[in-house]
């Protein structure tokens, strides 16, 4: 692992914990933030582009639009 891989998963650690102290504090919209900082330096540290995160969430709105029939009919919703 390069150096500067370890230096931003020494970040990512710290920016959790802040992000934890945020969500604890009632802080949500500045833990979020933290959050998107977080998704971002784990993309640059697996060598993740934005086509592959957006066919990703594609996929799994996809997976959810497929799902959402199904749930509706278990719980009794099913167009009645």
């Amino acid at each position: 692992m390069s150096d500067i891989n370890e230096r931003l998963i020494t970040v990512m650690s710290r920016l959790e914990h802040c992000q934890l102290v945020l969500a604890e504090a009632g802080e949500r919209d500045t833990a979020q933030l933290v959050a998107m900082a977080m998704l971002q330096l784990r993309m640059r540290i697996h060598h993740i582009g934005d086509a592959e995160l957006k066919a990703l969430c594609d996929a799994m709105a996809t997976e959810l639009d497929q799902a959402a029939p199904d749930a509706s009919e278990a719980s009794g919703e099913g167009g009645r």
